[in-house]
């Protein structure tokens, strides 16, 4: 639902742009592509670091 939401909002900021209804920076209409990469960019970092966090937990029982 996420995702759906955020290119919706994506190809509608797009669109507006490319007819010159709204007046904004490239950077503030592909603002839901960047939040989309950054939020993504923060799960795997979250859970890669408690991957190897476990690992190396695992590791020194053994």
């Amino acid at each position: 639902m996420f995702e759906f939401f955020l290119a919706a909002l994506q190809i509608l900021f797009i669109a507006l742009k490319l007819t010159e209804k709204i007046d904004w920076s490239w950077f503030l209409v592909l603002m839901p592509f960047i939040l989309y990469g950054v939020f993504y960019l923060f799960l795997f970092t979250l859970i890669g670091g408690f991957l190897v966090g476990l690992g190396v937990s695992l590791s020194s029982i053994m």
